[in-house]
């Protein structure tokens, strides 16, 4: 209860303040217009020097008009009219926000006082005059509030337009240097409004036509170029229509806020989502917030390139399609040559050096593109004949664009034949560069800190007889890279043909060595056996003598003759095995050495050729085992294998040999199989005839030693001279085998028989070589 009464008690407390504050409320409401008037009173009721010191600050129109009311009520005279015209006429150059006020307060009181206006028209009109006929390049600041108050009184009507017309005509006769600024000036001030009075509108659409074909004859700078487009659209605007915004989808505004938002934090995961998007519908949405670079920050563009090189690793065809729009924008860009498109076209030349610096493209691609901002309007040789919409002497934009592409990819440039263009480039960029005069402070720190970062540090030429210089030193160095590569290749080609004449003539010695070795092992042998002959049939005279003294002896030396015979034909059934086995180490041997002559063959054969300079190593076996395992790895159950060939490519200076599959149904597979059915052929007659040369050399041994055995066991039964001298004649020739043996075992009887010598296993196969 006591909270209540003390609530009744604080609203009753407010209701009596509440007429106290209507009351305040209504004396400030009648203070206010007192106030508003102590505004005014700084101009009223002072004298007119107080008149004239506040004058500059009328500056919006409810004090002008106040100032003209109270110069007309109070100080309307001869002399203060002179003044206030003097006044006007002297406003200070630097204050050109005050024409628009000085010139409503003529029109207001040029009613009254009818010799104001046009004494004021004729003091700027002479002076006008006065500063044209100078033509001197100073003053500009004077020329420029003369035309604007001149302008101004236009609007007022107060100047008339045959006054303003001839002004702007003496402008476009010299146009040039201030003539422009006047002309510019007078056309931003009052052109729109000559424009549309239908008394001034052809004759203002004529001069207007007059300025811009004369823009276009002269090569003007672009800081005038830019103020007569503008003063030009001033007065016409452009017919445009006002875009209206495109209405995205929410996928696309999701797209978007990816690659817009994008940070150094937040690069994985941006590349991690737009991966899971539908490629095919999105695709090109995100190329195209890709190239709109210039939407995005100057330090995001490494992280764009590297969303575009991450993204390209599983879509082939994007990397293509931003390559291609990207360098279509920059040839574009370079034929308008719009101000406008200036910082779009700075961050386009920034994406192409960040894309090439994760390998989205080659090389040659930048040397297009730098060759394309030096050479595009120029004559590529002379570097003349520049249309100024194009490429002005005065307009350096272009070399802002070769620094910002070369400070971000030029780097990469360090050795080889990338260095030596890049030098290359270099030249002809400072040949481009003398084409332009005076060239801005800013620029050239940019050119000097660009030539800096480079790896070759070129130094900066002035002249073009240094230019020239430089271009015959940096044309030089690669020629002279190139004759010592050219020397150096020769000379190792040499040295590798040497090495393979060498290698093939100690392969063709090697067989005919063999073949002498063993003429010569062959004949000592012979000897030999001669030798052991005749030492033998000494020995049987001397024991036929101790034959007749003693019979008991001869037995014994029989059964000792005997045993040892047994021994020996043991050991030359041994030899029988070990000869089979080393037959069939040779018959590997063999097919070895036939590969290896194949293969030497074809080596020579392309040795020959001293044009191609590829050298591969073939062999046949290895052909056909690789074509044999391809097919089985193809599948056992395929009913037409394919044939295996190797084919040759040259890559550079390297040869490469890649497997290539044919059907079997192809003609070269066909041919290529009788091809090697024929060989097999030969091969298999080879074989068979070395087959039967062996078996012939064994038969004859055989024969031998059955012969041999016969005849030991003759004399056992009889003995005597002549069945002594056979056992002799067959022991010895039994080492040699073949018909000798028996020869001498037949005619034991009639005594020693002479021996015919057999040609050895060796020439018998080189005879069978040599018919085939």
């Amino acid at each position: 209860k006591e909270k209540e009464k003390e609530k009744e008690k604080e609203k009753e407390k407010e209701k009596e303040k509440e007429p106290e504050k209507e009351k305040e409320t209504k004396e400030d409401a009648t203070k206010k217009p007192k106030e508003s008037e102590k505004q005014h009173d700084y101009v009223r009721g002072s004298s007119f020097e107080r008149f004239l010191q506040l004058l500059p600050k009328c500056i919006n129109r409810t004090l002008i008009d106040v100032a003209a009311e109270d110069f007309y009520c109070n100080y309307n005279g001869k002399t203060t009219r002179k003044r206030l015209l003097r006044a006007l006429f002297n406003v200070p150059r630097t204050q050109l926000e005050l024409l628009p006020h000085y010139a409503r307060i003529v029109a207001i009181l040029t009613p009254a006082l009818k010799d104001l206006g046009p004494s004021l028209v004729t003091m700027l009109e002479e002076e006008f005059t006065q500063l044209e006929s100078k033509k001197d390049q100073i003053n500009i600041e004077t020329k420029v509030r003369n035309i604007r108050f001149l302008g101004e009184l236009v609007k007022f009507r107060i100047c008339t337009r045959e006054v303003i017309f001839g002004c702007l005509k003496a402008c476009l006769d010299d146009f040039a240097h201030h003539n422009i600024d006047v002309a510019c000036n007078l056309l931003e001030t009052c052109g729109q409004f000559l424009y549309r009075s239908p008394e001034t509108h052809v004759r203002t659409k004529n001069m207007l036509e007059v300025m811009m074909r004369l823009k276009n004859v002269r090569n003007l700078d672009i800081r005038m170029d830019t103020m007569v487009e503008n003063a030009y659209y001033q007065c016409i605007p452009h017919d445009r229509r006002l875009a209206r915004p495109s209405k995205r989808t929410p996928v696309q505004e999701y797209i978007r806020h990816l690659v817009l938002s994008m940070d150094k934090e937040n690069v994985k995961l941006t590349l991690k989502r737009l991966r899971k998007l539908h490629w095919e519908e999105c695709e090109d949405y995100i190329v195209q917030c890709l190239l709109k670079v210039h939407h995005n920050k100057y330090v995001n563009i490494p992280l764009v390139a590297s969303i575009a090189s991450g993204l390209a690793v599983y879509h082939d065809a994007l990397r293509v399609k931003l390559v291609d729009s990207l360098t279509e924008d920059i040839r574009v860009g370079l034929e308008k040559n719009e101000i406008v498109m200036q910082q779009r076209r700075v961050m386009q030349v920034k994406l192409l050096g960040e894309l090439y610096n994760y390998s989205m493209f080659e090389y040659p691609l930048i040397f297009d593109t730098l060759y394309l901002f030096v050479v595009f309007g120029h004559d590529a040789e002379t570097g003349g004949g520049v249309s100024g919409a194009e490429d002005g002497p005065l307009d350096h934009f272009r070399v802002r664009l070769v620094c910002t592409l070369l400070t971000t990819c030029g780097q990469y440039f360090q050795q080889g034949s990338l260095l030596a263009r890049l030098k290359r480039f270099i030249a002809y960029f400072q040949r481009y560069l003398l084409s332009k005069a005076n060239i801005p402070m800013d620029v050239e720190f940019m050119l000097q800190d660009t030539f800096e970062q480079l790896p070759s540090r070129p130094p900066r030429l002035h002249t073009l007889e240094e230019v020239e210089k430089y271009l015959r030193v940096v044309d030089e160095q690669p020629q002279q890279q190139v004759q010592g590569q050219g020397q150096g290749k020769r000379q190792r080609r040499r040295r590798q043909l040497e090495e393979e004449r060498t290698r093939q003539n100690k392969k063709q010695q090697q067989p005919q060595q063999k073949e002498q070795e063993q003429v010569v092992k062959s004949k000592k042998k012979e000897e030999e056996e001669k030798v052991i002959f005749v030492e033998k049939e000494n020995k049987a005279d001397e024991s036929e003598e101790s034959e007749e003294e003693s019979e008991d002896d001869e037995e014994e030396e029989e059964e000792e003759l005997y045993q040892q015979k047994d021994g020996e034909n043991g050991e030359q059934e041994d030899e029988e095995e070990e000869e089979g086995r080393g037959q069939q180490v040779e018959d590997e041997e063999f097919t070895r050495e036939l590969n290896k002559m194949i293969g030497d063959s074809l080596a020579s054969g392309r040795s020959r050729h001293e044009s191609l300079r590829i050298e591969l190593p073939y062999s046949v076996e290895l052909a056909g085992m690789a074509a044999e395992q391809a097919n089985q790895a193809r599948g056992a159950g395929a009913e037409k294998p394919d044939m295996q060939f190797k084919v040759l490519l040259k890559k550079g200076h390297k040869a490469q040999a890649k497997d290539l599959f044919i059907p079997t149904t192809c003609r070269l597979a066909q041919a290529s199989q009788s091809l090697q059915l024929a060989d097999k052929e030969k091969q298999e007659e080879l074989k068979r005839d070395v087959m039967r040369i062996l078996e012939e050399s064994e038969k004859a041994s055989a024969v031998a030693a059955d012969a041999a055995r016969g005849g030991s066991s003759q004399r056992r039964r009889g003995g005597g001279r002549g069945g002594r001298r056979a056992q002799c004649t067959t022991h010895i020739l039994a080492g040699s085998g073949g018909a000798s043996a028996a020869m001498a075992h037949g005619s034991g009887a009639s005594g020693p028989a002479r021996l015919q010598p057999q040609p050895n296993l060796f020439q018998q196969m080189e005879q069978a070589f040599g018919h085939h």
